[in-house]
């Protein structure tokens, strides 16, 4: 996927994002960041994978509306959470702190109810910080609590 984005504020953003996915990168569960610069046009641009399924909360919300969220049970949460926890272990190994952790920043890439299975890849830097000293790891109980209060 490629975003781009105009004037000098969201050019910043975008490029300050993008180093940050570079800090981060080659962990299974951070999503990828491909290539980045600047367009013909002078407009900076971000290159990512494309999640098929896109978000946690894009999935759920398609998987209630055909009436099938009961698809995605407790181990599909299990799993979710799991690769989460991954994710934002390498990114505090990296002396980062992810900052918005939330099924909306969260991309699924593989999602199968029988037998459950889902993979996911921890997206958006715009919010993340250089970790304090002897600052605790984020943790995924809100995101847990946003999963659970989705499939209710």
């Amino acid at each position: 996927m490629r975003s781009a984005v105009e004037g000098r504020q969201g050019e910043a953003a975008l490029l300050r994002e993008a180093a940050l996915m570079c800090r981060v990168r080659g962990h299974a569960h951070v999503l990828p960041l491909l290539n980045f610069g600047l367009d013909h046009n002078m407009r900076a641009f971000v290159e990512t994978p494309i999640a098929p399924h896109g978000s946690i909360k894009d999935l759920l919300d398609s998987l209630e509306f055909e009436g099938r969220l009961a698809d995605f049970g407790d181990a599909h949460v299990e799993q979710v959470l799991a690769q989460v926890r991954l994710a934002l272990a390498h990114v505090h190994a990296a002396g980062m702190r992810h900052c918005d952790v939330a099924a909306r920043n969260a991309l699924v890439f593989s999602f199968s109810s029988q037998p459950p299975a889902v993979e996911v890849k921890l997206c958006d830097f715009g919010s993340a910080r250089a970790l304090r000293p002897r600052e605790a790891m984020e943790g995924v109980d809100g995101l847990e609590a946003e999963l659970r209060e989705l499939l209710k």
